[in-house]
């Protein structure tokens, strides 16, 4: 292929290497129909040196997709079952000029219908572009698809004999979104972990990328805990076979590119509410930002809002983060804790030349900092290790003992950081932020730390998103998470201030079948927990209501009727305390799939 390339380089010194690369594809001879099976997956065909110094055509391809679920779905930027959404795309011909270049959108996915399939783009020059912007492909989306669902769209280019395509993956309601604006790509999760969000297999997400290179992190996860009976976490379990699972997502997690605060940031909600009798009562939403500044290019600041959703004082709030790290083969990394920074650390000590070191240091509480590195194929009792599972007890000692174990040598590294003791009163708030870094050297990381704690300043003491806590500024009703679900989904919604809230279920047929809220509530963020088997419901935070079931529009019946699978719609409306004067009223659609 070079060779060829260098062929085509001769006979056409000015053309750029994009030209080169396209004369190289547009030239091969074709052979999906050797690999039917394999239509459009496995390139364009076999390089033909000839042909590649004597063929004239157009090249058009794909240099910019883009989806907006604005005009027809809720706008928050993720593809969600049910919506339907508008695709525009960016063409460009890098070679011959077309007379009338025109697409078809298609698909194998029984997951979308496509409803707007075909563009003109008329004539276009050499290196020209052009979208379809004023008419876009118009997509809808089954309400039952599942979440994490892969749909490949294909384009199929046509100018009279010139025949091409190009296609691209998207994935609907995604559960896991990357920060990628620096030289760091890191995947954050709406479930509070790190790198990947399916764990062991973790092929759902980038992980941690620093400057383009390999994966540097197996594992990331948010920690917290008030004793060694409740400890709430999404780190590997005591058979390490699989996470904990004591986070519900409220909120899918979500990226604002640029952000409000920095040039790319994300945002995701969850609650303990999975954790069962280890249930502390947090509510958690996790901001994270990122900046392109040179200075800044090295590190993402991570903000957690810890808010105590019970009646009491949690006056032992410990609270932190788990990494584990594979730099290299894995197995010979070292940590490290810098005292001064208030940075845990680790590098690879087989690694030439540069030595790429990675990090995560604590912005908020450094006088309250824990740490505790971990070798994790360790069978000392002492310092134990985690291959045989990451215990309760474990986690608790790892976030509660100070900083206890600073360093392990040349060994499978993670290591648990984090801050504690805090006192959060009954529904109130407290900030903890860190930054997660990575450099050439251990210098690098220092340098990142100081750059990240001089944002943080900023970011702690302006405005209205970091003061806590804070109120709602506006009615909101949220997309239930999960949908699908089965048998239980959590339905979000904020009160900007005391109202009598119905938030009701209904089916197709715009019958009543469930009504989950009935009564007074006061302002703030609500999370109702909707469980299609249980004839009670879960009211969340900050209110007040009863779950009843109705077998037709009056709701007399308080027994359970048996859902089937199918679309259902729920219905929040919000009055004034006396009940004269309705405030908000707002539908959302869900699906049941059993």
């Amino acid at each position: 292929a070079s060779g060829v390339a260098a062929l085509v380089k001769t006979i056409h010194p000015s053309w750029t290497p994009d030209q080169i690369g396209e004369q190289v594809r547009i030239s091969a001879n074709p052979i999906d129909d050797l690999n039917t099976s394999f239509r459009r997956q496995i390139g364009f065909g076999r390089i033909n040196a000839r042909r590649a110094l004597t063929v004239e055509s157009p090249s058009v391809r794909l240099t910019e997709f883009s989806v907006d679920d604005a005009p027809a779905g809720n706008g928050d930027g993720i593809i969600d079952p049910g919506e339907t959404i508008h695709v525009t795309v960016e063409m460009t011909n890098y070679l011959q000029s077309t007379a009338n270049t025109s697409l078809e959108l298609t698909t194998t996915s029984s997951l979308v219908t496509i409803q707007n399939a075909f563009v003109a783009l008329g004539a276009l020059g050499t290196l020209e572009s052009r979208t379809n912007a004023l008419n876009p492909f118009v997509v809808t989306v089954s309400p039952t698809a599942p979440q994490n669902s892969s749909v490949t769209l294909t384009i199929l280019i046509s100018d009279n004999a010139y025949q091409d395509y190009a296609s691209y993956r998207v994935l609907i309601s995604p559960t896991f979104r990357n920060h990628g604006i620096n030289d760091i790509v890191m995947t954050v999760t709406s479930r509070g972990t790190f790198a990947f969000d399916d764990y062991p297999n973790n092929r759902r997400g980038d992980g941690f990328v620093f400057r383009g290179g390999d994966n540097l992190l197996f594992e990331g996860a948010f920690m917290a805990a008030t004793g060694s009976a409740q400890v709430v976490d999404v780190a590997r379990d005591d058979l390490q076979e699989k996470q904990s699972d004591d986070f519900q997502p409220l909120q899918t997690v979500r990226v604002f590119t640029p952000g409000s605060r920095s040039d790319q940031e994300t945002y995701s909600l969850f609650s303990d509410s999975n954790a069962g009798p280890n249930r502390i009562g947090l509510d958690v939403g996790l901001r994270t930002y990122a900046y392109q500044n040179p200075q800044d290019n090295n590190y993402i600041v991570l903000r957690y809002a810890l808010h105590n959703s019970t009646a009491a004082t949690l006056s032992n709030l410990y609270t932190g983060l788990y990494f584990d790290w594979d730099l290299g083969t894995a197995f010979e990394n070292s940590a490290g804790y810098d005292f001064d920074k208030a940075l845990g650390y680790v590098y690879d000590v087989e690694a030439q030349g540069i030595l790429t070191n990675v990090g995560v240091a604590i912005l908020s509480h450094p006088t309250f900092a824990q740490y505790r590195a971990i070798s994790n194929p360790s069978t000392d009792p002492v310092n134990w290790g985690v291959y045989d599972g990451f215990e309760k007890q474990e986690k608790w000692v790892a976030l509660s003992s100070g900083v206890s174990v600073t360093t392990v040598d040349a060994t499978d590294a993670s290591f648990v950081i984090g801050v504690g003791p805090l006192s959060v009163n009954a529904g109130d708030s407290v900030i903890v932020s860190y930054a997660v870094l990575a450099g050439d050297d251990l210098s690098d990381l220092r340098s990142g730390v100081d750059a990240a704690r001089a944002r943080w300043d900023v970011l702690s003491s302006t405005g209205e998103e970091d003061k806590a806590p804070s109120l709602p500024v506006s009615f909101s009703l949220y997309q239930n998470y999960p949908n699908p679900f089965n048998p239980t989904t959590v339905i979000s919604y904020d009160l900007p201030r005391e109202s009598v809230v119905s938030l009701s279920i209904y089916n197709l047929l715009g019958e009543v079948v469930a009504i989950l809220v009935d009564g007074q509530q006061s302002p703030g963020h609500h999370n109702v927990v909707f469980d299609t088997e249980k004839s009670s419901g879960n009211l969340g935070t900050g209110g007040s209501g009863r779950l009843r079931y109705a077998s037709r529009r009056v709701v007399d019946d308080p027994t359970r009727r048996e859902l089937s699978t199918g679309v259902y719609f729920y219905r929040i409306e919000a009055r004034s305390l006396d009940g004269a004067e309705e405030i908000f009223l707002q539908t959302r659609k869900m699906v049941l799939v059993k």
